[in-house]
């Protein structure tokens, strides 16, 4: 379904050629301006609120060409220095706090040309080293702690010039091989866990020289898809939810080499427009499609992920105060194609409210009572029932 949202546009006029973007803990958006030299912190208003990086160079706090940013646990900004073949690790104060990577090079710790970064729940600094083939994963102390990647290759856990990385929920290592036109998923073990792209092409799930990623709370994985001029988002089977770019050029909504991509507070997909010198934001799923605004960043995953992993109480929570009905109602009234387990919940939820309509319209004296006030209780209650066991069992539990 295509986005009637017009994308809101920041930064044009500011920005040359912007590769990594990321979303700090108050909702700024982090941006390299990779020609500039320097990464720009722009808040909702699109006014630049601090610039870091100290010009062009190699000195302290200075940069040459960054390409990856990511935001830790304590609002510092983690970047990826490439000319440098470094990563800083830069504080609110403009102050680098931290440097990563051993220097230019193939031993362990040291970097070839670096380009993706990401930060994972217990502050370690996942790397794209993109020159040696492998992901390098460093502590926050900046110690190396293990690597992703078997060789160069495209057989199965091996990487070919990877660009982007993303942490998921389940700590899971999102990689994006420019080099193979596909994603690969590690888990903790090192092992893969999940393939995406259906090779290299410009079809619906196949990918031409993909660049960077970004997971949202539902677990969707946004590639930046970069010849093809679009961002895929796909969801944790693989399939192709949504599509952001309407062709390549400079016009509305349409992209020109897009590199980084991140997910904001209120899902929408922030992706940096390289070609276009400008950086696009593309409202969620839902509010781009009329539904208003409910935080569901890819509609047909959207039932699942509020009451994924949540214990048997966290899920009666959900149910009571209505945040599953509410998201069920957006993916019924937004025409989306449900599958099997989401048109059966839609289907229990359509005949609780049949139940609790014609109920209310007996209790108010609208239509004659008879007997029937007990009878419907009994026939809601049964729904009811019937509803959260759908619910349940799309859950898997």
């Amino acid at each position: 379904m295509p986005d009637r949202r017009p994308p809101r546009v920041v930064g044009a006029g500011q920005v040359k050629r912007p590769f990594g973007v990321a979303v700090d803990e108050v909702g700024n958006l982090v941006v390299v301006d990779r020609d500039h030299h320097r990464v720009l912190v722009i808040d909702k208003a699109g006014d630049v609120l601090r610039t870091v990086g100290r010009g062009q160079g190699s000195g302290a706090g200075q940069l040459k060409s960054p390409t990856g940013v990511a935001v830790d646990g304590a609002g510092n900004l983690v970047i990826v220095d490439w000319g440098n073949r470094r990563v800083l690790v830069v504080d609110a104060a403009g102050e680098v706090v931290r440097t990563v990577g051993r220097g230019e090079g193939k031993a362990e710790g040291q970097l070839q040309d670096p380009q993706g970064v990401a930060v994972d729940g217990a502050g370690n600094i996942v790397v794209a080293d993109y020159g040696n083939h492998r992901v390098q994963v460093f502590d926050a102390e900046g110690d190396l702690v293990r690597t992703l990647g078997r060789g160069e290759g495209s057989g199965t856990g091996e990487l070919r010039s990877p660009v982007g990385v993303a942490v998921d929920e389940a700590s899971n290592i999102v990689v994006v091989e420019f080099g193979n036109h596909r994603v690969q998923v590690f888990n903790a073990e090192g092992e893969v866990v999940r393939t995406l792209g259906r090779g290299e092409g410009s079809g619906a799930g196949e990918l031409h020289c993909p660049t960077f990623v970004a997971v949202d709370e539902a677990g969707n994985i946004a590639v930046a898809d970069r010849n093809n001029h679009r961002v895929q988002v796909f969801n944790a089977e693989g399939e192709v939810v949504r599509t952001l770019g309407s062709g390549q050029g400079s016009g509305e909504g349409q992209l020109q080499f897009p590199q980084g991509v991140a997910v904001d507070e209120a899902g929408s997909l922030v992706v940096a427009d390289c070609g276009n010198h400008r950086v696009q934001v593309f409202a969620n799923a839902a509010a781009a499609a009329g539904a208003g605004g409910l935080r569901l960043q890819c509609l047909p995953a959207a039932a699942r992920p509020l009451l994924a992993g949540h214990a048997p109480p966290a899920r009666r929570r959900a149910l009571e105060d209505g945040r599953v009905q509410a998201q069920l109602r957006v993916l019924r009234d937004v025409g989306v194609p449900l599958r099997r387990e989401e048109a059966e919940q839609v289907a229990a939820l359509a005949r609780c409210e049949e139940l609790r309509e014609e109920l209310r319209q007996l209790e108010e004296g609208l239509v004659p009572r008879g007997d029937r006030i007990a009878a419907l209780q009994s026939q809601q209650q049964a729904a009811a029932a019937g509803f959260e066991e759908a619910v349940a069992a799309a859950l898997g539990r």
